[in-house]
C-alpha cells in the first residue's frame, strides 16, 4: 500500500484517493505523513526491506518489555509472538509492526513522561488507533494525568479539524471483514448476511454486553479491596497491560480489526500471567480465563482445522473465536478497571456521591 502509493504519487495522484501503484489498487488508507516517504524515492522494489525493518522492530519492542521475566512468562510471550494471529502481522509486513515498537518504547520510557509521550504521540500520527495506548499516563499522579489528557484532547480536537476529510477517506479506504478479525461489529455483521433481522438482534445484544460489562466494571472501580497496589505504581508489566489492553479495547470497539492486531495483547501477558498467581479468587479466575481466550484467539487459524473435520465445524469455530474474542474483551475491561490508580476511584466515587445527592 505505501510503496505502491509512492509511485501512484509520482504520477500525480493521491494515493489516498487512487492507487493504481498497489497490485490490488486499494487506497492508501493510511495518514497522509506517510507521504512523506515519497520524498525518498522508494517504490515496490524497496517493499521487501522496509518490511524486514518493521520485523526487526517488532522483535525488538518484544524483547524491550520482558526485563527479568519468568521462564513461565516468556514461553506464554513466545506462544503468543509464535501464533498464527501474530505471524500474519509478520508475513504481510504490517505497520502494526512499528506500531508496536513504537508503543513498547514509550513503555519503558514511561519514567520520562515527556518523551514517552511523544513517542506516543508519534504512533498516533502514523496509524490513530495508538491513540487507546495513551492510558499508559495513568500511571503518573493524579494532576499531571489531567494535564496529560487535557493537551491530548486539544491534539485530538486540532487533528480532527484539519483532517477531517483525510479521516474520512482513510475510513472509506479501510475493509471491514467479518473474518480472522475481531470488534464489536464483527459477529452481528456476519449474521446479518444470511439473515438482516437476526443481524439487527445480535448488534443490540452486542451492545447489551458491553454496558453490561461496563457496568460490573465500573463496580470494581469503586471497591475497597481493589487489585491495585501503590508496590506495583510503576511496574512495567502493569504499564504494558493498561497499553495493551488499551489498545485492545479501544480497537474493539471500533468495530472491525484485522486479527494480526491481536499482536498488541503480547503487552497485557506478563501481568497477566502475574495476576494468574495471586492470592484473590476472583482476580485469579479473570486472569486465567482471559488469558485462554487470548490464546485461543491468537492461535485461532491452526485449532480451526480440527474443528473442520466435524459436522458444522466452520460454524463452530466461528462462535468459539468470536466468544473467546468476547471474553478476552470482557475480561481486560474488568481487569482494567480494578487496577486504576487510587485517585481514579476517588474521583469516580465522589462523582457518584454527587450524582446520588
Amino acid at each position: 500500500t505505501i510503496t505502491g502509493g509512492a509511485e501512484s504519487y509520482l504520477q500525480g495522484l493521491d494515493p489516498m484517493v487512487q492507487n493504481p501503484g498497489d497490485p490490488w489498487g486499494r487506497t492508501m488508507n493510511y495518514p497522509r505523513i506517510w507521504q512523506f516517504l515519497f520524498y525518498f524515492g522508494i517504490d515496490q522494489g524497496d517493499t521487501t526491506a522496509f518490511g524486514m525493518v518493521l520485523i526487526f522492530l517488532f522483535f525488538v519492542g518484544v524483547v524491550l518489555v520482558l526485563p527479568n521475566a519468568a521462564a513461565s512468562t516468556t514461553m506464554l510471550v513466545l506462544a503468543a509472538v509464535l501464533s498464527p494471529a501474530t505471524l500474519l502481522g509478520i508475513e504481510r509486513g504490517n505497520i502494526d509492526l512499528l506500531i508496536f515498537f513504537l508503543v513498547t518504547f514509550s513503555i519503558i520510557m514511561a519514567k520520562t513522561h515527556l518523551f514517552s509521550f511523544f513517542t506516543l504521540l508519534a504512533a498516533f500520527c502514523l496509524k490513530l488507533y495508538p491513540v487507546f495506548g495513551f492510558v499508559l499516563f495513568l500511571r503518573v499522579s493524579k494532576v499531571l494525568a489531567i494535564k496529560y489528557a487535557s493537551f491530548l484532547a486539544l491534539i485530538l480536537f486540532l487533528y480532527s479539524y484539519f483532517y477531517h476529510s483525510d479521516l474520512a477517506l482513510i475510513s472509506a479506504g479501510t475493509p471491514r471483514s467479518t473474518s480472522l478479525s475481531y470488534g464489536i461489529n464483527v459477529f452481528w455483521m456476519q449474521v446479518a448476511r444470511f439473515d438482516s433481522t437476526m443481524g439487527w438482534v445480535a448488534r443490540v445484544g452486542s451492545y447489551v454486553v458491553f454496558l453490561a460489562v461496563i457496568f460490573v466494571s465500573f463496580k470494581a472501580l469503586l471497591k475497597k479491596n481493589r487489585i491495585y497496589l501503590d508496590s506495583i505504581h510503576t511496574s512495567i508489566y502493569l504499564d504494558a497491560f493498561r497499553a495493551g489492553a488499551g489498545i485492545y479495547i479501544g480497537t474493539f470497539l471500533l468495530g472491525n480489526n484485522w486479527d494480526y492486531r491481536l499482536m498488541f495483547l503480547i503487552l497485557a501477558i506478563p501481568q497477566l500471567a502475574a495476576w494468574s498467581n495471586t492470592d484473590e479468587s476472583v482476580v485469579k479466575f479473570i486472569s486465567r480465563f482471559t488469558l485462554v481466550s487470548i490464546f485461543l484467539s491468537l492461535w485461532y487459524l491452526v485449532w480451526k482445522k480440527f474443528f473442520g473435520i466435524m459436522p458444522y465445524g466452520g460454524f463452530s469455530s466461528y462462535l468459539v473465536d468470536e466468544l473467546a474474542n468476547w471474553v478476552a474483551f470482557s475480561g481486560l475491561i474488568y481487569l482494567f478497571f480494578a487496577s486504576m490508580p487510587s485517585w481514579v476511584s476517588e474521583i469516580a466515587q465522589n462523582t457518584m456521591n454527587q450524582v446520588r445527592r
